[in-house]
Formats: structure tokens, C-alpha cells, sequence
């Protein structure tokens, strides 16, 4: 008989994935400050110029936003593999024979990416009509062009498709599928977007991250598989990405109707996609090998 867990053991085992990120996370940082101080000493000196501190330190910092990408895929890239680790020893250690579902048809995961990429454009509308996006000043430029201030196929690579990989995985696939073990999918569903939200830290993240959350977890608990909800946030990244690195919605993004024409389309979009996902996928729960046994005899 399995032994009954402590709250502790369950706090621990909800905070250790998120200590192995945040410590990866670290490592990559100071590596990548020696890297910079490293080449921003070699450039000085090379100009000619005096290593004097402060001129050091705006040398170092240039290097470190030049780079952010790099730094963010090299993260993304690490956190993985314990992260992977993680959930696959989960799925081995749950009592039981793991539920097979049955698969949905290939059309269900096209609309799980564009469900991701409806949402983003849907919460950004929302979040520049209530005025959440003057009120933080200068703070979510300076986030943008650290994320969005790169090679356009690293952004693609890194922001699009290795981030929301590692993200899934920690937040649904380990974050998510541990609350599952211990309570209704629903209150799964908001811890996981409520830690989801908190790891991203700045305020108006954390408003857009916690609602995207919400749908990734959703997706998880309808797809009963990791790979919906990790085509939704790669809708959503890509889309970001696209939008941050183009021209293509500036003129409408600008205009007060016209951005509201805009928020009201994608969330239409939103909705209509949700529906459809909602009744087009209803996955059968198939019977185990002994089940399929009685079943014969």
C-alpha cells in the first residue's frame, strides 16, 4: 500500500522542478556575465580605451542584451532534460497502468496552435484597451526588447519552439499532472496557471500568462496528452514573435477602432476555436490489456 503523503513532501515536490529551473537559470546567467565581462574587457582594450568600471559595466550590459536570445535558448535547452526526466519518472511511479486514451484526429492538434495563437493576439488586444500597458510605463518596452532584440530564426527557435517545450513540460506535464494527483482537475488547472503566472514575475506577465495558463491547462485535461498544450503555446510564441518582428499590425495596433475591431475579432476567433475543440474532442478511455481479457472470455 502506497504511504500517505505529507503536505510537506507535496510542497516539496511541487517546488524542487521550479528550484531546478531558477538554479539552471542562475548557472546560465553568471556564465553568460563572464562571457560578457570577458568580451567587453578583450573590445576595451583593443580600442584603446581605459578599463574604467562603470564604462565596463554598459560595455557588459550591451553584450548581455545583444545576446538574450542566445541565453534564453541555452536556459530553455537545459531545463529540459531534468525537467523531461522529471515528468517521465512521474509517469512511472503513478500506481496503476497509466490511462490510454483514444487519439484525436490530426485537424484537433491545428486547432490546438491556433487556439494558442488566437489567445495571445486576443489578451494583448485586451490588455492595450484597458490602459494595463501605459500604466507600466517603460517597464514592459524594456522586456519586449530584451526578448524580441535578436536573429530573427534564433527568436523563432528559442522563444518559439524550445521555450514553450521545457514550459509544457514543467508547468502542465510535471506542476500540473503532480496537483492532478491530489485534486480535482480544476483546482490542478488554476495552481498550475497560478505558479505559470508567478514564474514570469512582472505584474502584467503575469496577468496574460496566468489566462494562457488556463487554456494550456484545459487543453491538457481535454487532450489527456502534453503535445495540445505545447502546439498552443507555440501558436501563441510564434505569433509574438511575428507581431514584435514585423511591421504587419502596427497601423491597426495603433488606432483606437481599429484596435478594437482587431480584440474583438481574435476573441471571436477565440471562442469560435474553443467550441469547436470543446465538442470535437471527446477522447475515449480505452481498456487495459485485463480489461480487454474479461472482455473476450
Amino acid at each position: 500500500m502506497k504511504q500517505e503523503e505529507t503536505m510537506f513532501n507535496r510542497i516539496w515536490k511541487l517546488a524542487y522542478p521550479l528550484l531546478t529551473y531558477y538554479g539552471i537559470s542562475i548557472f546560465v546567467a553568471i556564465l553568460a556575465g563572464i562571457l560578457g565581462v570577458t568580451y567587453s574587457i578583450i573590445s576595451l582594450i583593443q580600442g584603446g580605451i581605459a578599463l574604467d568600471y562603470y564604462v565596463l559595466l554598459e560595455e557588459t550590459l550591451k553584450w548581455l542584451a545583444a545576446h538574450g536570445t542566445q541565453i534564453t535558448l541555452a536556459t530553455s535547452a537545459l531545463v529540459l532534460v531534468p525537467t523531461a526526466l522529471y515528468w517521465r519518472n512521474d509517469q512511472k511511479q503513478r500506481e496503476g497502468k497509466p490511462a490510454v486514451y483514444s487519439k484525436p484526429d490530426a485537424f484537433c492538434y491545428v486547432l490546438a496552435l491556433l487556439l494558442g495563437a488566437a489567445a495571445c493576439l486576443a489578451m494583448n488586444g485586451l490588455i492595450m484597451m484597458s490602459g494595463l500597458m501605459e500604466a507600466s510605463g517603460t517597464a514592459m518596452d524594456e522586456i519586449s526588447e530584451a526578448l524580441y532584440k535578436g536573429n530573427l530564426w534564433l527568436e523563432i527557435l528559442g522563444i518559439g519552439l524550445l521555450s514553450p517545450v521545457t514550459e509544457e513540460f514543467l508547468f502542465r506535464g510535471v506542476i500540473q499532472g503532480r496537483l492532478r494527483d491530489w485534486a480535482r482537475p480544476g483546482v490542478a488547472i488554476l495552481g498550475a496557471a497560478a505558479v505559470f503566472a508567478f514564474y514570469h514575475g512582472y505584474m502584467l506577465q503575469m496577468v496574460y500568462a496566468f489566462a494562457m495558463g488556463l487554456l494550456f491547462g484545459y487543453l491538457m485535461e481535454k487532450f489527456h496528452t502534453l503535445t495540445a498544450p505545447i502546439l498552443a503555446h507555440i501558436g501563441a510564441n510564434l505569433i509574438s514573435v511575428i507581431v514584435s518582428e514585423t511591421t504587419m499590425l502596427d497601423g491597426i495596433l495603433e488606432g483606437e477602432m481599429s484596435l478594437i475591431i482587431f480584440t474583438a475579432a481574435a476573441c471571436l476567433a477565440l471562442v469560435g476555436l474553443l467550441s469547436v475543440v470543446h465538442h470535437q474532442v471527446n477522447l475515449q478511455l480505452l481498456p487495459g490489456p485485463e480489461e480487454k481479457e474479461s472482455e473476450e472470455l
